[in-house]
């Protein structure tokens, strides 16, 4: 009986909002109050800190980030992984690199076919990064350029960081390129990366045929950590995995079929701006990491399912929005329909 009023109609469910306090934002609904948990809250175990996507366009890579760090914290036994090592925490700004490849000869290998770094991609993917790295399953350690730093370089502005990046890198390695000594160089990327990036390194950098894997060697040079390499390559899974038509609540039953197994799940096409002729306005992407049923105390009946969200947007967030607790119907109401293959992705 209890499963039946799991997603209530919207109608009914828009009389009886009262009994709940509800906290709002486009594609994420929580309830403040007035209401009891019902049953088991089920949660995957040992999950990865929270992260904060900056100023770029690579939210794919931080939700792909979540899922490779529980994946190697459990192949590892690192508890928590939470407060994992930067020896041992993957680099979100890394996994952004396997968004596409280097060229269309594949037989050059998978790594050296991943280095190039776009920050501003609107066409990245988490079902293609997790992907495309799972294959290879060697991955860049923060210890080479943390994500916070990386960031903090311009702050939390999107607009100062294109500056940043179409302003400056970009002219920088145009009038440099292909020198082979620079000391001058090495001085202002230096100061304005706050690194200490050899000249050796930095040449090698401008050595590159674009810009996009410039940017990769200047952040990754080589020989800066360690590849995080487990020995068993997980195996990468997603749903839907062909063209047929999905409902909403086969998406939820797939959900909480992989959580239950105690594994974290990428929800890709999120519209957080809304819906505006059918069309998804801001699209965006979450790691769900839980499940868990409410009932009102107020009106007898009423009930919800929520889904506990890992977002890209730091930990404040999370704080400020009931732990990412957020209404289960509401959100796959507002991923883009019809369901693109791969909507949701996980390792197993």
């Amino acid at each position: 009986m209890l499963n039946s009023l799991l997603f209530i109609s919207s109608f009914l469910f828009t009389i009886l909002l009262p009994s709940f306090s509800l906290g709002q934002s486009t594609a994420f609904k929580f309830f403040k109050a007035d209401y009891i948990e019902v049953g088991p809250s089920i949660e995957v175990s040992n999950m990865p800190k929270v992260k904060s996507q900056g100023p770029y366009d690579i939210c794919p890579a931080y939700l792909a980030q979540y899922i490779f760090q529980h994946n190697i914290c459990k192949q590892l036994n690192i508890v928590p992984c939470s407060s994992v090592s930067v020896e041992q925490e993957v680099s979100p700004v890394n996994l952004s690199a396997f968004a596409s490849s280097n060229s269309k000869n594949l037989n050059e290998g998978p790594i050296t076919n991943h280095t190039n770094l776009n920050l501003f991609n609107d066409g990245m993917n988490a079902f293609t990064i997790i992907k495309n790295a799972s294959y290879t399953f060697a991955l860049r350690p923060e210890s080479c350029f943390p994500s916070d730093i990386f960031n903090n370089l311009v702050g939390n502005n999107r607009d100062i960081a294109m500056d940043f990046v179409y302003d400056y890198l970009i002219p920088f390695y145009q009038e440099n390129k292909e020198k082979t000594e620079c000391s001058e160089c090495l001085a202002t990327i230096n100061r304005r990366l706050k690194t200490n990036r050899t000249e050796a390194q930095i040449t090698r950098a401008l050595g590159m045929k674009s810009f996009p894997e410039f940017l990769y060697a200047l952040i990754f040079p080589e020989h800066c950590g360690k590849f995080i390499k487990p020995q068993k390559k997980p195996t990468f899974a997603f749903f839907p995995n062909d063209d047929k038509p999905t409902t909403l609540q086969q998406l939820s039953k797939k959900i909480e079929t992989v959580v239950d197994s105690n594994l974290p799940i990428v929800l890709g096409d999120v519209c957080t701006g809304g819906l505006i002729n059918n069309a998804c306005i801001g699209g965006h992407g979450v790691v769900i990491s839980g499940y868990k049923t409410i009932c009102s105390t107020k009106v007898k009946g009423v009930c919800r399912k929520l889904y506990k969200v890992q977002n890209t947007w730091g930990q404040e967030w999370q704080d400020q929005n009931n732990d990412g607790w957020m209404d289960a119907e509401h959100l796959l109401k507002n991923v883009k329909t019809p369901y693109d293959i791969g909507v949701l992705s996980w390792l197993e």
